[in-house]
């Protein structure tokens, strides 16, 4: 007898799609009725043994709550946290936050590892959110691209039915895809559990190990919900102390639970289910928290964090205006101190004091804040002064951009490295300020700023001429403004007044509006402005997109260095919201629009080339756009200078590049033109750019 075998189709492929086909019915969290109470407990431990077995082997029982005795003594606990949400499908609001931590910056740093795995997994989605990066779902539409399925059981569930497992491996272990296995119930092709693991050759940075297990319980014959969710990661550091290992390991585990908003989720007797009682983790950070080797290495995280070394109850910096070389001070050294927590709980005086050796002067700024006690909303009163130079193209209402504490918009040590050379853009400035913030809701915060600022021309890059030529000594202006910041479920903490953000996928939103009154000799006016800024970083399948949208509008006729400049760039280094090719005050406007795109992807051609993949280099490609309006009537009041031209050809920049490259720096090929439409002056350049990034 002849016996013959007929290829079919992999039933756990077309299991797999009629799943995928379902998942808008079967993630009940979408349900515009769904309302629960998720309890969020997160641990996170260092690991004092640098051997990879070892902590494989420790991470493997932290995973299963099995630590034995010696195990437990390898781990020093550094920050816990007990957390509940009210979750609804439009979002979630936190009623309660107790967290514990074995020293103030640790906690803060942490808190940002902890919030962007909070909220958890949904694999109904394409993707899933790790770090900035996302995962690809076994369920995602793109599933087949990148994972194998085997149908390797069928179970009879309790109370009729039955429930089909599904195992499913990556099918390149270069790619973010999972290994692991799902259930599924026949019925409704609803998910019943998941359990997945990240492969340890995954091109991501830092992440050795990361694992999730969900559990799903029925709401009714055809609906599941999730009841139950662990993540469990191992990430890799550098840690500069002796007493630790050259690459410290830390070990996080959050247990989230689920459950109707009327039922009390209690605790575990044990935290995170890792084996660890709530009084002895208090224990082990207290005691952490007096050792002097990381009491040390958190100093120098909170000064990357914040800008600021603390140093008893006065702070140093910000650390970046430390020293500054420009072409008209030459080297510049700053003594910048603020006073900090520890002196004055609600309030804060600060300022700086330089020296320019070139020209041999000293420039100083002073200013004081002050927080309302005990009010229930955030109110800080601010008042300071400034005499110093800044760059010409210094923007007192780029608001968006000074949300990261290491950038100033100035001039600062690191322009300086990266020019390579000393920048001569500068002019002298004295300015008084008045300011208001406050928090309006939870997602809304606002700022009212009184500004006088008298600026001096600089001859060769910010002269003052009538159109007769005769020379204008200075241009006074008077503006209040007033300011709005929108955001969506984003955390925050606050370093003493200083406010840190934790972006998350959801956009940013800035409405900025300034009135204000000029005046120079032979001339006078009053001007409007107004500015809209949207900046968003969302993920998709196979990478991330980066982009940031700005709309300025000017009324009144305005002296040039009142004008809208788009964001410009002078150093070697590129910045995703800069233009990497055009100057400082290359383009001006009164109305103009930028839109700037950064595309990254996780690597889907160089994962798939032998040897190059264990570079984990990634693929970067970027878009950016000017384009806008100058009206005739603001050269009656200055000449503009012969570099500034106006902004009424779209300028356009296209880049191309490798990103991840020693898992610290990108480089991109930059092409530009001062008119898309035409590609006028095209011109190329390498930029290169650190980042660290997971």
């Amino acid at each position: 007898p002849e016996i013959f075998v007929l290829p079919g189709s992999n039933p756990a492929v077309e299991l797999i799609k009629r799943v995928g086909l379902a998942r808008k019915a079967n993630d009940v969290s979408k349900f515009p009725a769904y309302k629960v109470q998720n309890t969020e407990e997160n641990l996170i431990f260092l690991s004092k043994n640098n051997k990879k077995g070892k902590n494989k082997r420790i991470w493997e029982m932290l995973k299963s709550g099995n630590l034995s005795a010696s195990d437990s003594a390898m781990l020093a606990p550094l920050y816990m946290a007990e957390k509940t949400f009210r979750v609804t499908s439009s979002g979630r609001t936190e009623l309660s936050n107790n967290i514990f931590s074995s020293d103030e910056t640790a906690g803060k740093a942490l808190l940002q590892f902890t919030a962007q795995l909070s909220g958890g997994m949904n694999f109904y989605d394409n993707s899933l959110p790790l770090f900035g990066k996302s995962i690809v779902s076994p369920l995602a539409n793109v599933g087949a691209s990148y994972y194998k399925y085997y149908l390797t059981d069928s179970l009879p569930r309790e109370g009729g039915g039955k429930t089909y497992e599904i195992l499913f491996r990556s099918v390149n272990r270069k790619n973010l895809a999972f290994d692991g296995r799902l259930w599924v119930d026949s019925a409704s092709l609803a998910l019943t559990a998941v359990e997945a693991v990240l492969p340890p050759q995954a091109n991501i940075n830092f992440v050795n190990n990361f694992s999730v297990e969900q559990r799903f319980e029925p709401l009714s014959e055809q609906l599941w919900a999730k009841r139950s969710e662990q993540l469990t990661l191992n990430l890799t550091y550098e840690i500069p102390a002796d007493s630790f290992p050259e690459k410290a390991h830390l070990l996080l585990k959050q247990k989230s639970f689920f459950s109707p908003l009327d039922t009390e989720v209690l605790p575990q007797a044990d935290f995170a289910g890792a084996g660890y009682s709530r009084e002895l983790i208090d224990e082990k950070l207290k005691a952490l928290g007096e050792d002097p080797v990381f009491r040390s290495a958190m100093r120098i995280a909170d000064a990357a964090l914040t800008g600021y070394v603390k140093i008893g109850k006065i702070d140093l910096g910000k650390i970046q205006q430390i020293l500054r070389v420009t072409g008209i001070e030459g080297w510049r050294w700053n003594i910048p101190l603020r006073t900090n927590e520890d002196l004055w709980k609600n309030g804060c005086i600060g300022g700086y004091a330089g020296y320019g050796f070139r020209n041999r002067e000293i420039k100083y700024s002073a200013y004081a804040l002050f927080r309302l006690p005990k009010a229930k909303q955030r109110h800080i009163f601010g008042v300071g002064y400034t005499d110093d130079y800044r760059r010409t193209d210094y923007n007192y209402n780029d608001f968006i951009f000074r949300e990261n504490p290491l950038l100033t918009g100035d001039e600062d040590f690191s322009t300086s490295i990266l020019t390579l050379s000393s920048s001569p853009k500068l002019n002298e400035r004295q300015e008084f300020w008045l300011s208001y913030t406050r928090d309006w809701k939870r997602n809304i915060e606002g700022g009212m700023y009184i500004r006088s600022v008298k600026q001096l021309p600089n001859d060769d890059y910010l002269p003052f001429f009538l159109h007769d030529r005769q020379a204008v000594n200075s241009l006074q202006n008077l503006s209040i403004t007033a300011s709005l910041r929108f955001s969506f479920g984003e955390q925050h903490y606050d370093d003493h007044l200083q406010r840190i953000y934790i972006p998350n996928r959801l956009p940013v939103i800035y409405l900025t509006t300034e009135y204000g009154h000029y005046h120079f000799k032979g001339g006078k006016g009053d001007y409007g402005k107004l500015s809209a800024v949207l900046k968003q970083n969302l993920r998709f399948a196979s990478g991330q997109w980066k982009y940031m949208l700005q709309a300025d509008q000017v009324w009144g006729a305005l002296p040039y260095p009142l004008l809208v400049f788009p964001h410009g760039s002078e150093t070697p280094g590129y910045h995703p919201y800069r233009f990497s090719l055009m100057g400082y005050m290359d383009y001006a406007a009164d109305r103009n629009i930028q839109f700037h795109n950064e595309l990254t992807f996780n690597g889907i051609l160089f994962n798939s080339i032998p040897l190059v993949n264990r570079l984990n280099l990634r693929e970067r490609c970027s878009f950016k756009i000017n384009y806008g309006r100058l009206g005739d009537s603001h050269k009656r009041l200055f000449d503009y200078p012969n570099y500034m031209n106006p902004a009424n050809s779209p300028y356009a920049e296209f880049g191309i590049g490798i990103a991840n490259i020693l898992r610290v720096l990108s480089i991109q090929s930059i092409w530009a033109t001062s008119n898309l439409f035409t590609f006028e002056n095209l011109r190329w350049s390498p930029r290169l750019y650190l980042s660290i990034d997971f």
